[in-house]
């Protein structure tokens, strides 16, 4: 069984591959199940999207550019200020204390050959290690992808 909070649940789904046999996708469709983030854990970590509104907390619209943004709350009826930045997920970290997940071994081959083919691809990104790291923690014999060999 894996801990997992938000960031690492967002790995996790990343490795997950886009397309293969029905086997494969059905095993994918659960465990993108398993790794979701479910709308009570978005209430409880005060997850949001987007620009929101720093006095009201709803939803602003941007009325100038792009490049310079004007954002204007139709709550608040102005102009306002915020630091939240567009189209990023922002959420309470100190309430991500991380959601008990246990993977089947089918669910664990998905993960070893994506970390395989990474790995041969030499395209593993240091969060995909950390997730590997703890996942081999959970999972001693699913080690079967870790190279003695470091790349100089």
């Amino acid at each position: 069984m894996m801990k997992l909070r938000v960031m690492e649940r967002w790995v996790g789904l990343q490795l997950l591959p886009p397309e293969g046999n029905l086997a494969t996708m059905l095993v994918v469709n659960k465990l993108r199940k398993k790794l979701g983030i479910s709308e009570e854990e978005m209430e409880e970590l005060h997850m949001i999207t987007g620009v929101i509104c720093d006095k009201c907390g709803n939803p602003v619209e941007n009325r100038g550019t792009e490049a310079k943004p004007e954002y204007y709350c139709l709550v608040c009826n102005d102009f306002v200020d915020t630091k939240v930045v567009p189209n990023q997920t922002i959420w309470n970290q100190a309430a991500d204390i991380g959601k008990d997940i246990e993977f089947t071994k089918a669910e664990r081959g998905i993960f070893i050959a994506a970390i395989g083919k990474a790995d041969t691809d030499k395209a593993i990104t240091p969060a995909q290690a950390a997730f590997w790291e703890q996942f081999i923690e959970a999972y001693p014999g699913a080690d079967t992808v870790a190279s003695e060999e470091v790349d100089k």
